[in-house]
């Protein structure tokens, strides 16, 4: 049976055949039995394939979250895998007359496919860590991993929880960063004023 000491850091986000996943957007986390893991129609992002007839045929696996508690990766791995996939990208680069034309880290027009594939798991580990994690665990938001127009969840000690999106910036509020004062600017889905809320009662939403 898979633990957590069988995991390598940069493969945490791979899934064998025959385990149970759910997606993370799904609210009754409906267990899907993986079936086999590609690439799509480019080749470059990695695609978890699983039988499910009442479901999508397929995910991204950042998009996707074990079943069991203890598969999942911690903040620990995750961090770990974040500066190990990034030395990775360093190092190809590096060796890569292809991906040695390309002036931005992130940047991914000039990269081979083995450099755009590394800058994709980087993008989605770090997705992962920031979105996911903290969703999974039910910890609140860190304002400092936050981005304008990220989807987040509120609830208020006084009335139902709202759906929003992260705001830095609102009429009568003024430009807000996340955290600033120990409040997040956010705006409501539902067409409502954006409005402030503490950072306790703020949580993410995948």
């Amino acid at each position: 049976m898979t633990t957590r000491r069988t995991f390598h850091t940069s493969l945490l986000l791979t899934y064998q055949e025959g385990q149970r996943v759910f997606f993370v957007r799904d609210s009754e986390r409906t267990p899907l039995t993986v079936q086999k893991v590609g690439y799509d129609a480019t080749g470059r992002h990695p695609v978890v394939f699983f039988e499910a007839p009442d479901k999508p045929p397929s995910a991204y696996p950042h998009h996707l979250a074990h079943v069991d508690e203890a598969l999942r990766p911690t903040l620990v791995q995750l961090e770990l895998s974040h500066r190990e996939l990034a030395g990775q990208v360093n190092a190809h680069t590096a060796g890569c007359s292809f991906c040695r034309r390309e002036h931005v880290w992130w940047g991914t027009a000039l990269r081979c496919l083995e450099g755009k594939r590394l800058i994709d798991a980087v993008g989605q580990v770090l997705y992962y860590r920031d979105n996911i994690e903290p969703w999974l665990t039910g910890k609140p938001v860190d304002p400092a991993r936050l981005s304008n127009g990220q989807p987040v969840t509120v609830r208020p000690h006084d009335g139902p929880e709202l759906d929003a999106c992260v705001s830095r910036i609102a009429t009568g509020i003024g430009w807000h960063e996340p955290g600033e004062g120990g409040l997040i600017l956010v705006r409501p889905t539902n067409d409502q004023a954006p409005a402030l809320y503490p950072i306790q009662q703020v949580f993410h939403r995948p």
